[in-house]
């Protein structure tokens, strides 16, 4: 048996221990799973067995478990505003100035609608629920005109943890009036971080815009879409749509597949949208609920998906810019549609109730691919990110030279040296007496290093020779507030890139003038390290 070869797979038909039956029927199965033909109906003869057909479709699954009530405490006990929002849920008013800040607290438990809004696998707030987030804001600020948005950073979340919400409008100070405050705008932001109290509190802008208050004898009754289905417009399939954009990574959840009906008119695209009714429920405690605001939006990737344009990376388009969104109606639970092209990446959208009156208008929506990859790939927690310290080293060198170092600052000073061995150091600190260096003075700088490297990394007589080069100030160590050489920082990008590229033994030392730090440099001859601060005669080494 010994002999049988690599791929020999040696299973057991009796276990010591083990009921002799399930053994069996265990073995049975592994040999089934390893090609090898089982006679099935051998097996099962007698036993009153039946084949069934399984659905070729992927599980549906359901849950059973209670769902948890959504406690709302008494926020006024803390001296806050109630918000009278299902996502935010309180609100703080400034004594200083007209700034509104409103809270709330989201996950998947509280609102489970959420866990339908799905890219590439990963549960993601919809950019339709900033919409909402902040036009209420801008309803508590008197401001209910969302002039713009744009959509910086995907807020994910997870069935672990929650996220902090914090909606923040603020006055803008008018262009060369310093401290005084605009009253014809709000600037609108959303932030959030993790609610786990073991996480570091990191806050995360997800969007930003502008919030203006509402247009004098704006339309508010037209009936724009009141003739239904539009006029000479094309049916469109929608029965296949959400398999259809799950395969191109949207999959929908039940809350978010609210398209029932669609149309084509040239270049124009109708739909009929409309709530689940276990989400129709709290509709009206919703502005527009971002359900169905999304939904409204899902003929605009479907027609792309259909037509096979999803975009250069060949991920779908998302909206991540909103220009004039006005609501004119909420609590809306069904509405009618209209998108329009305004260029290649822009429409405007109309959405009406069901007798045609106006919901909500869009005068700009923008749309860009999203990278898949990016999306499904793991996010990390922020506790696990990694932060740069500067902590003491030793300087454990190869040579152990102690010579002088030979120090130039032009390439005029190269060609006269023959074969050189230990520590050549090129000096980029300001000169004393010089203001502080702007950026033309950086821009001479950085030329005169990439030359400097180019020929160094040209020439044989340094191959054995490190190279150092000294800057004061382009980089803040431990205790120091900020950098002050912003010329000696670029120096330290350009450098970097050539440790980067190059084999040759480039060292970056950033002083501080003390002696003791001086005498250091012949120390870096065959250095390990690549990066340095010399503080008061101690080697710090980036960690």
């Amino acid at each position: 048996g010994l002999g049988c070869g690599d791929d020999a797979v040696f299973l057991a038909s009796q276990r010591r221990d083990r009921p002799e039956a399930g053994q069996l029927v265990t073995t049975l199965g592994e040999l089934h799973t390893r090609g090898v033909t089982v006679d099935w109906e051998a097996f099962f003869a007698g036993r009153g067995a039946r084949t069934v057909d399984l659905p070729t479709y992927a599980f549906q699954h359901k849950h059973y478990w209670l769902e948890a009530p959504d406690a709302v405490a008494d926020v006024s006990a803390a001296g806050l505003e109630p918000a009278g929002h299902p996502l935010v849920r309180a609100a703080v008013r400034s004594a200083d100035s007209e700034q509104v800040i409103l809270t709330g607290r989201l996950s998947l438990s509280a609102h489970p609608w959420l866990a339908d809004h799905a890219v590439a696998g990963t549960v993601l707030f919809p950019g339709t629920g900033f919409v909402e987030l902040a036009i209420r804001a801008g309803d508590e600020a008197g401001f209910p005109v969302l002039d713009d948005l744009t959509l910086e950073e995907p807020l994910v979340l997870s069935e672990d943890t929650g996220a902090i919400l914090q909606v923040i409008t603020r006055c803008e100070p008018h262009p060369g009036a310093e401290g005084e405050a605009s009253t014809e705008m709000r600037i609108v932001e959303i932030y959030s971080r993790s609610d786990d109290p073991a996480a570091e509190v990191f806050w995360t802008r997800h969007a930003s815009g502008v919030l203006r208050p509402a247009a004098v004898g704006a339309a508010e009754d037209s009936r724009a879409l009141a003739e239904w289905p539009p006029a000479e417009a094309e049916p469109l399939p929608v029965d296949d749509a959400y398999s259809l954009l799950a395969s191109h990574g949207l999959r929908y959840g039940a809350a978010f597949q609210g398209l029932r009906a669609a149309w084509r008119r040239g270049d124009e695209l109708f739909a009929e949208v409309v709530l689940p009714e276990h989400v129709a429920e709290k509709a009206e405690e919703f502005g527009l609920h971002p359900a169905l605001l999304d939904a409204a939006l899902h003929p605009m990737a479907l027609d792309a998906t259909a037509r096979d344009e999803d975009g250069a990376d060949g991920g779908p388009r998302l909206p991540f810019a909103w220009s004039g969104v006005t609501l004119h109606a909420t609590g809306a639970s069904a509405a009618r549609v209209r998108l329009r092209p305004t260029g290649p990446s822009t429409v405007t959208l109309e959405v009406a109730d069901a007798e045609g009156a106006p919901v909500a208008t869009v005068d700009s929506l923008a749309v860009r691919p999203v990278s898949l990859g990016a999306q499904s790939a793991p996010k990390p927690r922020r506790d696990d990110l990694f932060r740069l310290d500067w902590t003491p080293v030793q300087l454990a060198t190869e040579t152990g030279a102690t010579s002088e170092p030979l120090v130039v600052r032009s390439l005029s000073d190269l060609a006269p040296l023959g074969e050189t061995t230990g520590v050549v150091v090129v000096d980029c600190a300001p000169e004393e007496g010089v203001g502080r260096p702007d950026a033309a003075a950086a821009r001479r700088l950085t030329h005169r290093v990439l030359e400097f490297l180019q020929t160094w990394s040209a020439d044989d007589r340094f191959r054995d020779t490190t190279l150092v080069v000294t800057t004061r100030g382009a980089v803040a160590g431990p205790g120091e507030d900020h950098a002050t050489d912003p010329a000696g920082a670029t120096v330290w990008g350009l450098v970097r890139s050539a440790q980067i590229e190059n084999d040759d033994h480039v060292v970056l030392a950033d002083l501080d003038g003390h002696p003791d730090s001086v005498a250091l440099l012949p120390l870096l001859a065959g250095t390990t390290e690549s990066e340095l601060l010399l503080r008061a005669g101690v080697p710090l080494g980036a960690r």
